[in-house]
């Protein structure tokens, strides 16, 4: 197989990696030159300038490498592992494999956090690996576990395609973590061919879907395609779409479909998936956290819904002003929304003074103390929607979620004092990627609460 790219990694990718001397440098692997005649000791680490990462990819495929590639551009690296030069698992930062399943499964609602929770604890005796746990649990059979393996490869595989600066090192004397060894490896070609494609034309469709702030809302009745069970949904879905490089096009063709209507029919499985989790209250980053689809094929579907006239997309800023919000920059409507949600919380800062005025004046001390924590309730709710209001924005700007909610306050999205809840709570964030985040409001510590 040729080699596509700037080098044309033929018989000159030897030279190309080595030369000039110092541009590429690191641990050495064999490979045979293009003539047979004997074995070239070769450094692969650089600067992705140099090489591009679907370049990469067909070098090893094209020399049936076995190893770890290591990607790093901005943030934690990324850990792409070969056998004999096909794709068999991606780690995101070099998390453990059995997290990143963990995470999947409590997405699509397959695992509760007391299921979570024995799993972690039984991880820590039993060495046989995430699969045969899950099994043994009666979590998920095989084939689902390992059609969402393949689907968690891809998603994180196609946006390093968009990757231009950073650097590069190729490890063959890394071995492959024991939970991906069941894995079937991922043909090269089709996922480079399918990548590069998406990469043509992502531009376009993250241009036309707008914010991820946008609300998808239901303008028709829903397709009878449609109607099927979670579960045989994500049996069909994770079962045969997607996985094996080709594109998720391939429609339904159960007999629940309704057969007088060529509309239906000729919407796919994915389309039809993302249609059911449009339910005029979800914003387009919420669709995007639980399909497990990724942001191409999700987006992509939106707007094919959207086209024939399925659904709609209420953008979220139209909701804040609905007469204006189309001319405002982000950072007005950030203003706008920080105004009228402080004003919320300097209401309840009034309910609060007058419940403890109350209780000074003989109140029942129980009543008073549930209305504060009402109250408390309340506001931080109020300050959680501010600050998904002010992630969004940051997304917008950046183009990616912040490291910490810190961030947000520096770019002057957010009032520093929205991020001090009341009572004995705080925000637990963790972003989990340029299009994730996990927010919730938590406990403090007992060792942490501040002493009285």
């Amino acid at each position: 197989m040729a080699v596509a790219g700037r080098s044309g990694l033929g018989r000159g990718v030897v030279a190309a990696l080595v030369c000039p001397p110092g541009r590429v440098w690191g641990p050495s692997i064999q490979i045979s030159a293009q003539d047979g005649s004997r074995e070239v000791a070769m450094p692969l680490q650089g600067d992705l300038k140099e090489f591009g990462v679907p370049e990469l990819f067909q070098f090893l495929d094209q020399h049936s490498k076995s190893g770890c590639i290591q990607i790093t551009s901005e943030g934690d690296p990324v850990e792409v592992y070969f056998r004999s030069g096909k794709i068999v698992g991606v780690l995101p930062g070099g998390r453990n494999v059995g997290d990143q399943v963990l995470q999947i499964l409590a997405r699509l609602g397959y695992l509760t956090e007391e299921d979570a929770r024995r799993i972690r604890k039984r991880r820590e005796t039993d060495l046989r690996g995430i699969r045969r746990i899950l099994q043994e649990m009666g979590i998920i059979d095989s084939r689902d576990l390992d059609a969402l393996f393949h689907q968690q490869v891809e998603e994180l595989i196609y946006p390093l395609f968009r990757v231009r600066k950073g650097r590069f090192s190729f490890h063959s004397d890394r071995l492959l973590p024991s939970e991906l060894e069941f894995l079937e490896p991922l043909a090269v070609e089709p996922l480079v061919l399918d990548g590069l494609r998406r990469l043509d034309e992502w531009p376009l469709i993250r241009k036309r879907i707008g914010s991820y702030g946008g609300v998808p809302y239901r303008k028709a009745a829903a397709p009878s395609g449609v109607s099927l069970r979670t579960g045989e949904w994500l049996r069909r879905l994770f079962g045969w779409i997607g996985f094996r490089g080709q594109a998720a096009s391939e429609p339904l063709t159960s007999s629940t479909d309704a057969p007088d209507s060529e509309e239906v029919s000729n919407l796919s499985t994915s389309e039809k998936w993302v249609y059911r989790l449009v339910d005029g209250n979800r914003r387009i980053s919420e669709i995007l956290e639980i399909s497990n689809l990724g942001e191409y094929v999700t987006c992509k579907a939106l707007l094919t819904l959207q086209e024939r006239g399925w659904i709609g997309i209420d953008p979220y800023v139209s909701r804040l002003e609905a007469d204006r919000a189309a001319q405002l920059p982000a950072r007005q409507v950030s203003n706008r929304v920080l105004s009228s949600l402080l004003f919320g919380a300097g209401a309840v800062s009034v309910l609060l003074a007058a419940l403890v005025l109350a209780r000074g004046m003989g109140g029942t001390d129980w009543t008073a103390i549930r209305g504060r924590e009402a109250m408390a309730r309340l506001f931080n709710q109020q300050a959680r929607q501010l600050v998904i209001d002010a992630l969004e924005l940051y997304r917008l700007e950046r183009g990616s979620y912040p490291e910490r909610l810190e961030d947000l306050a520096e770019a002057r999205l957010l009032a520093p004092e929205t991020l001090h809840l009341r009572g004995d709570n705080e925000f637990s964030y963790r972003r989990e990627g340029p299009l994730q985040f996990r927010l919730h409001i938590s406990p403090v510590p007992t060792g942490e609460k501040p002493q009285t």
